[in-house]
């Protein structure tokens, strides 16, 4: 995107020309980036191509997640809610894994079901049986969640687990996301809760307005956003406004 008449020529003699992280055909570009406010030649022989309306500093990807995306929101956190016990941790364990792993399980647990055997293989495909030692204490995480929110905003009507959505921005990209827990309650009113290993580290505000966003042009009430903290049992309330 934003290619100078310099890097146009260069590409004359292919058949592709770059645009955001794919190769297009040059003959469908004009048709991408129908605007007439910048034109060039590319070369003599075929099209005239143009720039995109939007102004680029850097690359900029055609598909993108929720959490790369530089929305500036104001939050206001929540006092952290006990709705579980921790979950015991043993030896050295890249970060990054555990939190698939923990993703993975709760994506596909159950209210009211032991789900020991199934967090015990996951753990297992992710060798960190030596880490989570305690299968068990994984699934009880999960269940006494859902007892919370049961509890707290009444039985759900549909409980989403990696709910996909698409989103379009003003810049012409796809946010493609997956929300982590969706709790559905009548008259199109939902809860969101996203998971996430530890209270420290990264700020996640931006990439709760963006679920919140996805659901209310879906057409819900969005009545919370929340992170829940596996590791320690708690969920904290992150209010947010642009």
């Amino acid at each position: 995107s934003g290619l100078v008449p310099a890097e146009l020529k260069n590409l004359e003699n292919g058949s592709y020309m770059p645009i955001w992280d794919s190769l297009v055909p040059k003959s469908h570009v004009v048709e991408i980036y129908g605007t007439e406010r910048e034109r060039y030649s590319a070369d003599a022989e075929t099209s005239t191509w143009f720039r995109p309306a939007v102004d680029v500093t850097e690359r900029n990807y055609k598909y993108v997640t929720p959490s790369s995306l530089p929305v500036k929101v104001t939050s206001v956190k929540g006092e952290r809610v006990k709705v579980a016990e921790e979950i015991p941790l043993e030896g050295a364990y890249d970060p990054k894994d555990l939190g698939t792993c923990i993703h993975n399980f709760f994506a596909v647990c159950a209210p009211g079901v032991d789900g020991t055997g199934k967090a015990t293989r996951i753990i297992a495909n992710f060798g960190l049986q030596n880490v989570l030692t305690d299968a068990k204490a994984l699934d009880d995480s999960f269940q006494m969640l859902h007892a919370h929110m049961e509890k707290t905003f009444g039985k759900a009507v549909c409980e989403y687990h990696e709910l996909s959505y698409t989103q379009k921005t003003a810049a012409g990209q796809t946010v493609l996301g997956e929300i982590d827990y969706v709790w559905e309650l009548p008259g199109r009113h939902c809860v969101i809760v996203d998971f996430k290993n530890s209270h420290a580290g990264t700020d996640y505000s931006s990439q709760l307005h963006l679920y919140r966003k996805a659901m209310e042009q879906a057409g819900y009430t969005v009545d919370g956003t929340y992170l829940y903290y596996a590791l320690q049992g708690t969920l904290t309330e992150i209010k947010t406004t642009e």
